[in-house]
């Protein structure tokens, strides 16, 4: 669903912001330089509210993943477009039509409520955290669009201060923001137009820091270049979020035969289901943007070291999937750089960039790992993270080799 490709970014704090959700209320007294942001910020706002029409996209990078987001807004005929990885959504006066390239045949439309936002909150029963324009071009309050700019990546954000910085020659208000585990800088010109973020946050494993950048490139002008349309034909109308779900995947079962796969090493080496016959295989699918996967990885590499250090019959491959880059070159290069920032002792990552595995193991979820036995038949599937999860395969490990005879 829409929600869940808007969200793939916001997972890289999802573990911090838990840790920190029962701690008191960001606090303390607002100063001047705080006080001269928000004006700023409410300039910021009458600017994108006040536009004829805006076309905007915001380039989204961290950890080595990236996606973009666009947007088109048409105020003297009430037309909107919002366009993410996989989805596409329309405002077209007062109906709402979605799409998603999961399931092509087919769209949904509903009626508009009060405002875009609120009716995508209705249609998939959670905030859809759409970028700050949209708020500033509803007309909301300003703390609205304040909480916006975090896109739901740095959570509960408040304006604390500003400074000046330079950029190719230009000048910049850079507004200071701090929220729940983290902090943003968002870089506004001279004409009150927002040209980039940046947001830090505390990493939920280990020292490292999570950084992410945001750079928009926003056209303001009379009319757009290319009016909002949509155009139903050879579409089927459906009336709820649930009919534009693809079918579930089947997953995979202790029991059943494990599929066979082959996939590259970050080394350029090949490595099938068939080449490990006769040794237990644990495979760990994750992505650069899961959270739970990247708390869950220094286990699997601790499982890799025992089997190793114990001369243990055992073969375990981290399964990189669900990334937004598709060009195998670049999402290798992206892996690399993730895999070189990490101080994994045995554990290797294969690269699975059509997600030919996820979908031959039914995965609907991850960290899911599978554990395998010699005889290629499937003994366990483990889904989501423990702190339990090095023993838990450890054991699973031995089971399997004691079903192999």
């Amino acid at each position: 669903m829409l929600v869940k490709t808007l969200m793939s970014m916001t997972t890289l704090a999802a573990c911090t912001v838990g840790m920190l959700a029962s701690s008191p209320a960001l606090a303390g007294s607002e100063n001047e330089a705080a006080a001269e942001a928000r004006q700023v910020m409410e300039r910021v706002m009458k600017r994108y509210r006040d536009a004829p029409t805006l076309s905007d996209s915001v380039r989204i990078a961290a950890d080595g993943d990236e996606m973009m987001l666009r947007m088109r807004f048409d105020k003297k005929n009430e037309r909107i477009s919002l366009d993410v990885p996989g989805w596409q959504v329309y405002q077209i006066e007062s109906s709402v039509y979605v799409l998603t390239d999961a399931v092509p045949e087919k769209y949904l439309e509903k009626e508009l409520g009060d405002s875009l936002h609120s009716t995508l909150i209705e249609l998939f029963g959670m905030d859809p955290n759409l970028p700050f324009q949209f708020a500033a071009r509803q007309g909301g309050e300003l703390d609205a669009v304040i909480n916006a700019l975090g896109l739901n990546i740095l959570q509960m954000p408040r304006l604390t201060g500003m400074t000046e910085t330079q950029h190719e020659d230009r000048t910049y208000h850079r507004l200071k923001l701090e929220g729940l585990g983290g902090e943003m800088t968002v870089d506004v010109d001279r004409d009150h137009v927002v040209h980039r973020a940046r947001i830090e946050l505390e990493s939920p494993v280990g020292d490292d820091k999570i950084i992410a950048t945001l750079d928009y490139d926003p056209v303001f002008a009379e009319t757009l270049d290319e009016a909002v349309s949509f155009d139903p034909s050879g579409r089927e109308k459906v009336a709820s979020a649930e009919e534009l779900a693809p079918p579930a995947p089947q997953m995979v079962e202790a029991g059943s035969p494990a599929p066979d796969f082959s996939f590259q090493t970050l080394d350029g080496e090949t490595i099938s289901l068939e080449d490990l016959r006769g040794s237990v295989v644990v495979l760990d699918f994750w992505a650069t943007w899961c959270g739970p996967c990247i708390q869950a990885m220094p286990m699997v590499d601790a499982l890799a070291k025992w089997a190793e250090e114990n001369d243990q019959p055992v073969k375990v491959y981290a399964v990189n999937i669900w990334e937004s880059e598709r060009d195998f070159d670049r999402r290798k290069e992206q892996i690399k750089n993730f895999w070189s920032q990490r101080d994994y002792e045995r554990l290797k990552t294969l690269l699975d960039p059509e997600d030919a595995g996820a979908e031959a193991y039914g995965l609907s979820s991850i960290p899911a790992t599978i554990v395998i036995r010699p005889d290629g038949v499937i003994h366990k599937v483990h889904i989501g993270y423990t702190p339990r999860l090095k023993e838990l395969l450890e054991e699973a490990a031995k089971e399997a080799m004691d079903a192999a005879g």
